[in-house]
C-alpha cells in the first residue's frame, strides 16, 4: 500500500509553527536574561551601599571612591557603578559626629512623569547602576538626585537645568537605573554619636569688687576644645588653665572645664553666651544669666547646691544605666567640679 506524504502546505504550516515557537522561546530567554541581570545588579548596588556604610561607621567619614571599600564596582552589564559622597563627609577631617547637615537632596518620584515627589534631605551618599542603557542622566550626577519609576520614557536635556524630560511618544531611553542611598542620620546613629553640649545649667551670683569663680562643663566632645565667651562684665574672663580662687574656694581651670574668673567691676544682670568647638569641629553654645550685685549688698537668695541632677547627669553608673535608653552609653563627665555620669546617645 502506498503511503501518502506531507503536502507543501502542511510542511509550510509546520515550519511556521516551529518558527513561532523558536521566536517565542528566544523572546522568553531575552526577558529572563534581563531579569536575571537586574536582580544581580540590585544585589551589587546593595552590597556597595553596605560597604560604604560600613566604612563610614568604622572610620567616621566617607571614602572618596568605591575602591577604598573593597566593593564590587561593575554591575551585571559590566558598567561601573556611580558613587557620589557628600563633600561635608568626605575625607578624614570631616568627622560624621561633627556634621549636622549635608547639601545633598534626593527626590523619590511619586508619579511616572515625576511632576510630584518626596524630598529627602541630608543625604550622605548616593550609589547607583546606570542599567542596561548605561545612561544615568535621569538619576543625575549632582544634587538633587532622583529615583524615578522603572520604565519611564525620557529624553536627555543637554542644555537644560533638568537632566531629562518625560517623553512617552518618542523617547530616547527608558529609565532603568538601580539606586541606593544612605542618610546622614543613619550613619550618625550607627556610629553612636554623642550629643555635644554644654552641661552647665546656671551661673551663681557674685558681687561687684569681690572675687568670682564659676566652672563650665561640657560633654560628648573630643578634646582639645576652643572656647569663647561673650557678654562678661568687665573684670571677668575665661581661664583654661591654672586655678580660680574665690570665697576660700580654689577651682581647677582646664581646657575641659574652664572657669569664668576675676573681680567684676560692674553690677547688673548679664546674658553670657558660651561657645565651644572640639577637635572634630563639633560646636555647642549656651546662653546663661549672670547676676552681679552692687558691692556691700546683702542678699537673702538661697544658695543652690550644685548636684549632678542640676546638670542633667547622674550620681553613679547604676543610676545612669537605668535611665539611659539603649543604645546610649554612660560615661563620666564633670558638672562644675563634681564628677558625675552622663548618658551619651
Amino acid at each position: 500500500m502506498k503511503q501518502k506524504g506531507f503536502t507543501l502546505i502542511e510542511l509550510a504550516i509546520v515550519l511556521i509553527v516551529i518558527g513561532l515557537l523558536l521566536g517565542l522561546g528566544a523572546g522568553l530567554i531575552g526577558i529572563l536574561t534581563k531579569r536575571t541581570k537586574l536582580v544581580e545588579t540590585r544585589e551589587v548596588v546593595k552590597q556597595a551601599r553596605e560597604a560604604v556604610l560600613g566604612y563610614a561607621v568604622k572610620y567616621g567619614y566617607l571614602p572618596a571612591t568605591l575602591d577604598e571599600t573593597g566593593a564590587r564596582k561593575l554591575d551585571a552589564w559590566g558598567k561601573e557603578l556611580r558613587y557620589y559622597p557628600a563633600n561635608e563627609l568626605l575625607g578624614s577631617t570631616k568627622y560624621v559626629c561633627a556634621v549636622n547637615a549635608t547639601s545633598y537632596e534626593l527626590r523619590e518620584c511619586i508619579n511616572r512623569e515625576c511632576s510630584t515627589y518626596y524630598t529627602k534631605s541630608n543625604i550622605a551618599f548616593v550609589v547607583y547602576s546606570t542599567g542596561e542603557d548605561a545612561d544615568g542622566n535621569c538619576t543625575g550626577t549632582a544634587s538633587p538626585f532622583y529615583i524615578r519609576e522603572q520604565g519611564m520614557p525620557y529624553n536627555i536635556n543637554p542644555y537644560n537645568i533638568n537632566p531629562c524630560t518625560y517623553n512617552p511618544t518618542n523617547p530616547q531611553y527608558y529609565y532603568d537605573d538601580v539606586v541606593a542611598y544612605v542618610s546622614l542620620d543613619e550613619i550618625r546613629s550607627l556610629v553612636g554619636c554623642p550629643r555635644f553640649r554644654i552641661t552647665t545649667e546656671f551661673l551663681h551670683y557674685g558681687y561687684q569688687g569681690s572675687q568670682y569663680g564659676a566652672q563650665i562643663s561640657v560633654t560628648g566632645g573630643f578634646p582639645n576644645y576652643t572656647w569663647s565667651v561673650t557678654g562678661l562684665p568687665s573684670g571677668l574672663s575665661l581661664l583654661t588653665s591654672g586655678n580660680c580662687s574665690y570665697d576660700s574656694v580654689s577651682l581647677p581651670c582646664t581646657n575641659i572645664s574652664p572657669c569664668i574668673c576675676g573681680t567684676p567691676t560692674k553690677y547688673g544682670t548679664f546674658p553670657i553666651t558660651i561657645n565651644v568647638t572640639d577637635s572634630k569641629n563639633q560646636t555647642a553654645s549656651k546662653t546663661l544669666s549672670l547676676t552681679i550685685y552692687p558691692s556691700g549688698t546683702t542678699t537673702t537668695t538661697t544658695t543652690t547646691t550644685l548636684t549632678c541632677a542640676s546638670c542633667g547627669m547622674y550620681d553613679n553608673y547604676g543610676q545612669c544605666r537605668s535611665h539611659c535608653p539603649r543604645p546610649g552609653i554612660c560615661l563620666p563627665a564633670f558638672c562644675g567640679s563634681l564628677l558625675c555620669w552622663d548618658c551619651w546617645w
